[in-house]
């Protein structure tokens, strides 16, 4: 056989394998039911007597966007919000929300002042004095370096 034959070959195949897709494409179109058409609204003209108003349709009630409930905390003889009692005390109100998200109680919470004498970020605060360069023993006042005769060349 030939390249050309064998050439000759793929190709009727490929032919008859469409042609085979096709039918089968065709098949299933013809047996899809179609879909039916969205059915249309027909406006139906009202009557209009003097006794009676045309019924309309209702409108939907103004929604109030982003609201919430206030929620109101008593303490020392008060009952305040969270951003009274912030304006109040001079803590944020983040502050407050997180004291109470730990558990403090709202009296602890709008009364404890934060804790004075906060150390850095990473800095050990009970070190003994520093003396000497760490290298204990080892350490020399003066070098007592020496070079090779190699490296003086």
């Amino acid at each position: 056989m030939t390249p050309a034959e064998a050439n000759e070959i793929d190709r009727l195949e490929f032919e008859a394998e469409c042609a085979a897709i096709r039918q089968r494409a065709y098949a299933l179109i013809r047996h899809t039911p179609t879909p039916s058409p969205k059915p249309t609204r027909h406006v139906v003209a009202a009557k209009v007597s003097e006794d009676k108003p045309i019924a309309r349709r209702r409108q939907p009630k103004p929604r109030l966007q982003n609201t919430f409930a206030v929620r109101y905390y008593t303490a020392l003889g008060k009952r305040l919000s969270l951003n009274e009692w912030a304006a109040e005390t001079g803590f944020s109100v983040h502050t407050i929300r997180n004291r109470l998200g730990y558990g403090w109680t709202i009296e602890r919470a709008v009364t404890e002042r934060p804790k004075t004498g906060r150390r850095g970020r990473g800095v050990v605060f009970n070190f003994p004095p520093v003396s000497g360069t760490g290298a204990g023993s080892t350490a020399q006042e003066t070098p007592e370096i020496t070079f090779s005769e190699e490296a003086n060349s």
